[in-house]
């Protein structure tokens, strides 16, 4: 019997070496849903549409990765600053975008197809530190006040080295 050889294999191995990269890539593209309301409840919920967590606080506490999802309800209002550190993400190690994490809202109630977040006084409504590959949509961010001197943007994008003196979200409503 005649042996195959290996330049008669290099397309076979091509093709499945191709469609191991991308179902890998599909796998990671894939990522959780979330879902937050004010009829949730942090402690019996499990995050999803069904049983939706309730707090800014408790989407502080997540580690989004690449290809996640976190949805808030329409027409619902938020206390709090939504905060993204380097443990968010939608890169790799290499700041190369895999799948972007996404958050924004969903159903409608009545003519409200927009989740509203108060700011705390003197903070963002958003601030994304240190991470990118981050998607927002649908969101309205409305200012909890402010003194002239620390007027801050409703939603900001920073990298480290311009970190200003942001609180972590566990110092930023003491």
């Amino acid at each position: 019997m005649p042996l195959l050889h290996v330049t008669c294999l290099r397309p076979i191995i091509r093709g499945l070496a191709g469609c191991i990269i991308a179902c890998a890539l599909g796998a990671a593209a894939s990522g959780a849903s979330f879902y937050f309301s004010q009829s949730g409840n942090d402690a019996l919920g499990d995050g999803t549409q069904a049983k939706p967590w309730k707090s800014v606080d408790k989407f502080n506490q997540l580690r989004l990765q690449p290809g996640d999802n976190a949805y808030f309800r329409a027409g619902d209002q938020f206390t709090g600053r939504l905060f993204l550190d380097a443990n968010d993400s939608g890169l790799n190690a290499q700041g190369q975008l895999i799948s972007p994490v996404k958050i924004g809202s969903y159903g409608s109630v009545g003519g409200a197809t927009r989740a509203r977040f108060i700011s705390p006084y003197n903070s963002e409504g958003f601030l994304a530190l240190n991470t990118g590959g981050i998607e927002l949509s649908n969101l309205d961010f409305v200012s909890g006040g402010f003194s002239e001197s620390s007027r801050m943007n409703g939603v900001d994008f920073l990298p480290v080295s311009n970190r200003r003196s942001c609180p972590t979200p566990a110092t930023a409503f003491s």
